[in-house]
């Protein structure tokens, strides 16, 4: 109301969920925007809201959440944003997956084995199941603060910065193969002969 200009954050987070839901009352698939920030620049204010503006229309049962690497709104972006929102998205999907309760994941044997003052760190059960209830990141730092210091004390944009040049340098993606390309021409073709010509 300050300012006339969109708001960002939960407020968008909840529109785009209530939007996924008109859209599911309809059957509907639905992609909606995420990942959106007023900040024009990467840190934790673009990163608590990309979090809330993805978070509830992914909670609400959308299809598809786009805007991943942007910055103010959509009118600008960064690479090393870009990482950060990969991050986010993984946060997000491991939030979403829940908790699975069953005897095994229950462990009620393993419980009444270890009893009150023992561990689970040297349970087969754990080895068999950590990888799938912990979120592993190459991004976020969740060290002790001497290592971290240690390792540079750099900040999670630093890393995403590094992490960026990294990949631009070294990254080469794996090109489609040959049926796959010759398949995606074709429907391009298609499209091209049946869709309405537009003119600007």
């Amino acid at each position: 109301m300050k300012t006339g200009l969109w708001g960002q954050g939960p407020e968008e987070g909840l529109l785009c969920a209530a939007a996924v839901e008109v859209a599911r009352y309809y059957g509907f698939y639905v992609t909606v925007n995420g990942f959106n920030t007023a900040s024009k620049m990467s840190g934790a204010q673009a990163s608590y809201e990309k979090t809330m503006s993805t978070l509830l229309p992914v909670l609400a049962g959308a299809d598809g959440v786009y805007g991943a690497g942007s910055l103010e709104g959509g009118m600008a972006a960064s690479f090393e944003e870009l990482v950060m929102d990969d991050e986010i998205c993984k946060a997000v999907l491991k939030a979403v997956q829940g908790i699975e309760v069953n005897d095994e994941t229950l462990a009620v044997d393993v419980i009444d084995k270890v009893g009150p003052g023992g561990h689970f760190l040297a349970e087969k059960h754990t080895l068999n199941h950590f990888k799938e209830s912990l979120l592993f990141s190459e991004l976020t730092d969740r060290h002790s603060y001497d290592t971290w210091k240690k390792t540079g004390g750099k900040s999670m944009v630093k890393r995403a910065r590094e992490k960026a040049e990294e990949i631009l340098k070294e990254h080469w993606p794996k090109p489609l193969d040959k049926d796959v390309q010759k398949e995606i021409s074709e429907i391009i073709k298609r499209a091209e002969k049946e869709l309405p010509k537009t003119t600007l």
